[in-house]
């Protein structure tokens, strides 16, 4: 396996794609979940296993009991937990890969009745900051950055926010 995208923790298990369909890791068989279109397909971020015939990791199922591959390649999303999940333990066990740094949530961290607003200065957004700057660069799934909330990242993380969009397999 040479890609794997990887969140640090989130409602779906983790699984694996082989000849074209999802699979769990827990028991090796077929998964569908609230993302899936079929076993063949899921919408949105969690298709990226698919392109690639790859993975995805939950990153809370596995702890630092990650599987062993030789990845070329990792998006990562860390949003919940930056001291218990970081890239230097992504890079430690997976020397060969490129990392990338997604970002999956727009607002971190301030939450108010009108739900979550941007709060730069909260624990969340500083941490994920300087998670982004931690990997090989970062991307986003938004079509202008120019007129998205995530603007506020251009000037504190010292990579292009690139613009990947979201494939339906």
């Amino acid at each position: 396996m040479k890609f794997a995208f990887i969140i640090d923790s989130c409602l779906v298990k983790s699984y694996y794609v082989k000849n074209g369909k999802s699979y769990t890791y827990e028991n090796n068989e077929i998964y569908v979940n609230h993302n899936s279109l079929s076993p063949e397909s899921m919408v949105g971020m969690w298709s990226y296993p698919f392109i690639f015939e790859g993975c995805f990791l939950n990153w809370s199922e596995w702890g630092d009991n990650l599987p062993d591959y030789d990845l070329e390649v990792i998006i990562v999303a860390i949003e919940k937990d930056f001291k218990n999940f970081n890239v230097s333990k992504l890079r430690k066990k997976y020397p060969n890969a490129v990392i990338l740094g997604m970002i999956k949530e727009i607002f971190l961290g301030n939450v108010t009745e009108f739900g979550h607003t941007i709060d730069v200065e909260s624990y969340h957004h500083k941490a994920r900051t300087e998670f982004l700057n931690e990997c090989d660069g970062v991307f986003q799934c938004f079509p202008e950055i120019s007129t998205s909330p995530l603007i506020i990242y251009k000037k504190n993380v010292k990579y292009q926010l690139n613009i990947y969009h979201f494939q339906l397999m």
